[in-house]
């Protein structure tokens, strides 16, 4: 059986960026059961995708989970979150960036903006674990639903989505 070059350079591409996934998030996936702790899916969600764009500064990441950390304290507690926690992130976010990083952020990409970032995506939506909820989706046959309820997030484009379901492909995690 003989390949076509664009097969071949998908077979290429497909190795050079497989090992992003298993060095970002297997460990983390294999440490946590990120579909039952709602918590950890997001912060999972905020450290691996939420930020992986062009001219996105590395403490974007950090000061999401710091503010998400601060705010919930107790994660064996995580339910659904609220509108009124969007805005408290949101708030918190900005003030964290400012105060200790000296950054302005973009609010119009800001996954964690009060209006249609994660939190408050999350909370329209009754949604307590995204990746719980992704995978229900793509294994229902709903896989556009998914990828739309995720391209629906502040700052989550197609590609995002995609890596995010590629991620999750290729740790055998939907099957």
């Amino acid at each position: 059986m003989r390949f076509g070059k664009s097969q071949v350079d998908i077979a290429k591409l497909l190795s050079k960026v497989s090992p992003i996934y298993q060095n970002l998030l297997q460990k983390d996936i294999q440490r946590i059961p990120l579909f039952k702790d709602g918590y950890n899916a997001l912060v999972l969600f905020l450290n691996n995708y939420a930020y992986e764009r062009q001219g996105a500064a590395k403490a974007y990441p950090k000061i999401a989970v710091r503010c998400v950390s601060n705010k919930y304290k107790n994660p064996s507690n995580w339910t659904c979150p609220t509108k009124d926690d969007a805005e408290c992130l949101w708030t918190e976010y900005q003030k964290i960036a400012s105060e200790d990083y000296n950054l302005k952020v973009n609010e119009k990409r800001n996954p964690m903006n009060e209006n249609d970032g994660v939190i408050s995506r999350l909370a329209s939506n009754g949604i307590s674990n995204i990746a719980d909820y992704v995978k229900n989706r793509m294994n229902c046959g709903k896989t556009t639903e998914a990828h739309n309820f995720l391209k629906s997030i502040r700052g989550i484009g197609e590609k995002i989505a995609s890596f995010l379901f590629a991620g999750y492909c290729l740790l055998g995690r939907f099957r």
